[in-house]
């Protein structure tokens, strides 16, 4: 579900394991995968994070945390939604080689009660790297700590139910605006606006296929994707398409 690369490192990342789906991830984990050589790498546990869906490396003050987002805490029969997901976070070492299985790294509660939490995105906030976490109690902000040893700071931005959340400029009136995807998995996105009064409004939902919209893809199942501009100036999106076993690059062009 998620690939980090670790900072500073030469091809060292992080990637969730065994998070299958949400009736079936009870022994989920994070692990580092360190390049040892041309095909050959070491695969070690970092952390134990049951149903682990989303994670992220963030840095403020010169400090990389991690914070470690569980779609829920526990199960005990098909779709059982009785135990509410959580995040997590830590601060993450420069040398990850003294942890495994036997030595995880240990994890600290940051908020829980959240409800499918499922939505995660990295975003700037206040010149220093934050996120943006989504379920069905709404989008929440997550700042790392502004010094050592510091509680981090969630802030709730909406309590509309959102399977994931973004924050982004998009009519650039110099203000962000929420995308949200719902319900869960879902197929419906909301942009909305922020008002006068500071709150989210409605401004252009997307349902169904409409006539301003071009289809570039279907019947993938996409359950990633990553956008970049590349060398060429060119807009790239990167989807990891499950469904068919496959990692789809789409470059838009005018």
């Amino acid at each position: 579900m998620t690939m980090v690369q670790v900072p500073g490192s030469d091809g060292q990342f992080l990637a969730t394991h065994k998070f299958y789906s949400p009736n079936d991830s009870l022994d989920a984990r994070i692990v580092i995968a360190t390049p040892k050589g041309k095909d050959d790498w070491e695969i070690r546990a970092l952390c134990k994070a049951p149903f682990v869906h989303r994670f992220g490396i963030l840095n403020r003050g010169g400090i990389n945390y991690l914070i470690v987002c569980c779609l829920k805490t526990g199960h005990e029969y098909k779709n059982d939604w009785r135990f509410k997901g959580a995040c997590f976070g830590a601060v993450l070492p420069s040398d990850l080689s003294g942890f495994d299985e036997e030595h995880p790294l240990p994890l600290t509660l940051i908020k829980d009660g959240l409800l499918k939490n499922h939505g995660y995105s990295l975003i700037k906030h206040g010149g220093h790297d934050a996120a943006l976490i989504a379920c069905e109690e709404g989008t929440f902000l997550f700042d790392p700590p502004a010094v050592l040893g510091a509680e981090w700071e969630v802030t709730q931005i909406s309590s509309i139910p959102s399977s994931d959340s973004v924050l982004i400029d998009f009519d650039n009136d110099g203000q962000l605006e929420l995308g949200c995807i719902s319900p869960f998995h879902g197929a419906s996105l909301t942009i909305y606006h922020l008002d006068e009064h500071g709150n989210y409004i409605p401004q252009w939902k997307y349902d169904r296929p409409e006539a301003e919209t071009e289809m570039i893809d279907q019947d993938t199942g996409c359950a990633n994707a990553l956008h970049f501009v590349n060398k060429d100036g060119k807009d790239v999106i990167v989807g990891t398409n499950r469904e068919i076993d496959e990692v789809a690059l789409y470059t838009i062009s005018e």
